[in-house]
């Protein structure tokens, strides 16, 4: 428990440096026709921030030990990778073109208002939350099949929700989802295999 906090406490002040303080001016990126088509959703948001939940409960529920470590590994491994991208290829996204509007309800605003405090418009490409989810998922492919469908198809909700959030650009999906797929392959792969825990297979 206290290897795994200490990991995501890691990888959190990395984000969060590289997020409120860019070497250089974030530049917006391509907006393609789907960006164009999702339009912004407000409640789209609770789907959004469920990642933080996410993660603790994949962690709580990834077994055995030698599982989690090497889950957390690589973890920390696609978080540094997109950390030095955005360090040397700052990007955002003019979150003034999607105010929160005056009449919604509070929670509502409580929300956005906490998430637009703690994480600045920049950090778009890659998508750590796409990327990061979807990792996530996959530690569970070859160790329990009814966890991974569970966590698969919760994550691919958070994945879309970047984009009714308009915290993310289609492009940052797409390059999300190919780290998730490359750390996956690399880091996770064999090793899941060689594990004996299939319950729930």
């Amino acid at each position: 428990m206290i290897i795994g906090a200490s990991v995501y406490f890691c990888a959190y002040v990395l984000y969060f440096y590289t997020n409120h303080f860019p070497l250089f001016t974030p530049v917006e990126l391509p907006v393609f026709w789907v960006d164009r088509i999702i339009p912004f959703s407000e409640w789209a948001v609770f789907i959004y921030v469920s990642e933080y939940i996410y993660f603790t409960v994949i962690f709580l529920m990834l077994e055995p030990e030698e599982a989690w470590k090497n889950y957390l590994k690589v973890f920390f491994f696609v978080q540094a990778f997109s950390c030095v991208v955005f360090l040397f290829f700052p990007t955002m996204l003019p979150r003034d073109l999607y105010p929160i509007q005056e009449d919604s309800l509070p929670i509502v605003k409580t929300v956005w208002g906490w998430l637009r405090t703690i994480d600045a418009p920049t950090n778009c490409f890659p998508s750590l939350h796409v990327s990061t989810v979807i990792l996530s998922a996959l530690s569970f492919k070859n160790i329990n099949k009814k966890k991974y469908r569970f966590f698969l198809v919760w994550g691919l909700f958070i994945a879309f929700s970047t984009l009714p959030t308009k915290q993310h650009y289609f492009i940052d999906v797409v390059s999300g989802l190919l780290i998730a797929f490359v750390g996956y392959w690399y880091g996770m792969r064999e090793f899941s295999k060689g594990l004996t825990n299939v319950k729930g297979s």
